[in-house]
């Protein structure tokens, strides 16, 4: 197995300035011993505000992906300056659908050649099967999977990178199911080695997963009050959950924002 890349470093910690303490644990059990996330003053999603100059935020990828992208949506989609591109897919990945027709749905939904300012991928969550190349079933667990695996992640990166000024890649969480805990470690490991050699972030939410405890949990105490994060298959978030793994995202989206501020200011702007 692939070894782990160190998280992001604004990744380690939950935004929107909330102070997490775990609640219930995998267990269920309220006398378990609890841990405190401590306060931090990163701004998160609610600091965002509505651009003057037109800003679009594609969200591309799985179920994962989807609940982030309603997140975003929550957060910024009654900006009339802001669109916010849903380009996900339920139960599909990139071993069932290529990169290429990832980039057709992208063509399709755009039908614009300009870039979009911010991308947000999540994929890999259905991705632990076999590969059809060609007319051949390369299967998962085989070096031959990985190697294809990483070529489909690197070709989509590829041509995202062409179509976006930021690409904003974010891995697979900490999961409660454990026949699939060891294979998102394997996939996110494959993921942040191949953008990496590309020079493109890669954001580890592993950490930020565990909302402040040591192992898996689905609740945990927000503002002072106890919150289910996490979805009964212990896979998915609440639409809560996402919201605080997608605060994490808005520091880089806010500059983001300002970086195109500054181009439509200096691009209209007369040399002296």
């Amino acid at each position: 197995m692939l070894p782990n890349r160190k998280p992001a470093t604004r990744l380690r910690h939950l935004a929107l300035g909330l102070a997490v303490a775990l609640a219930l644990p995998l267990g269920g059990t309220e006398a378990a011993a609890q841990s405190i996330m401590p306060s931090v003053s990163t701004l998160g999603l609610d600091s965002l505000s509505c651009p003057r100059s037109t800003v679009r935020l594609g969200v591309l990828g799985d179920s994962l992906a989807d609940g982030l992208w309603g997140a975003v949506e929550r957060a910024l989609g009654q900006c009339p300056t802001v669109e916010v591109l849903r380009l996900t897919q339920v139960s599909d990945g990139l071993t069932k659908t290529p990169p290429e027709e990832w980039i057709e749905r992208f063509n399709d939904a755009t039908q614009s050649t300009d870039a979009q300012d911010v991308f947000i991928v999540q994929i890999g969550a259905n991705d632990l099967s076999s590969i059809r190349d060609d007319r051949a079933r390369v299967s998962y667990g085989t070096p031959e999977w990985d190697t294809l695996y990483a070529k489909r992640v690197s070709e989509l990166a590829s041509e995202l990178q062409a179509r976006a000024d930021r690409i904003l890649w974010v891995g697979l969480p900490v999961v409660g199911e454990g026949k699939f805990e060891p294979e998102y470690q394997h996939v996110n490991a494959l993921i942040s080695q191949t953008l990496a050699a590309m020079n493109i972030p890669f954001h580890d939410i592993r950490e930020l997963s565990l909302f402040g405890a040591k192992d898996f949990v689905m609740n945990a105490v927000v503002d002072g009050s106890t919150r289910q994060l996490r979805t009964p298959d212990k896979i998915h978030f609440t639409p809560l959950g996402y919201e605080l793994i997608a605060s994490a995202l808005a520091p880089e989206i806010k500059e983001a924002m300002a970086t195109r501020e500054r181009k439509t200011v200096f691009g209209n702007a007369s040399l002296q």
